[in-house]
């Protein structure tokens, strides 16, 4: 046992890893035990490394063995990216609907103008029509000899 504990108080340091997030911790000899010999490994520690993760991953110690998990970062981009072309499609959409839409403005723009224009033709045509038969009435009259009261006249 002497020859065990002589090597321990050798090695100067030993790397342990936080369970929660695999975070490196370095053991010094201060963290060996002074009657068994061995290290004292902090709790919520392992010996064992964990995995290296890509970004927007991290690791946890569960059940004896390291586990990989997408962070809330990671998962919220995942959502947004899954959305995006959604998102992007009514986009184009609205912007279209918005085109119509003025183009409809425009055109009842172009219909009111119209309808104005027709209703300024069709009063000119009555005040025309009104204009000619008085005329015709007038004539009318002069050719019976009435005058414009209907009593006739001596001529």
């Amino acid at each position: 046992m002497n020859e065990a504990l002589e090597i321990i108080k050798n090695k100067a340091e030993k790397t342990v890893w936080n369970k929660r997030d695999g975070s490196q911790r370095i053991l010094d000899k201060s963290d060996i035990c002074p009657i068994s010999g061995k290290w004292l490994i902090p709790a919520k520690c392992t010996e064992i490394e964990p995995p290296k993760v890509e970004e927007g991953y991290k690791v946890s110690f569960q059940n004896g063995k390291w586990i990989t998990e997408k962070t809330e970062e990671q998962i919220e981009k995942e959502e947004t990216q899954k959305y995006e072309p959604v998102v992007k499609t009514l986009q184009e959409q609205i912007e279209e609907l918005k085109l119509q839409i003025e183009q409809l403005k425009f055109e009842k723009e172009e219909v009111k103008l119209d309808m104005k224009l027709e209703k300024e033709r069709l009063l000119d045509d009555i005040a025309s029509a009104r204009a000619e038969a008085l005329e015709l009435s007038t004539n009318l009259i002069l050719q019976k000899g009435v005058d414009e009261n209907g009593f006739k006249t001596n001529s």
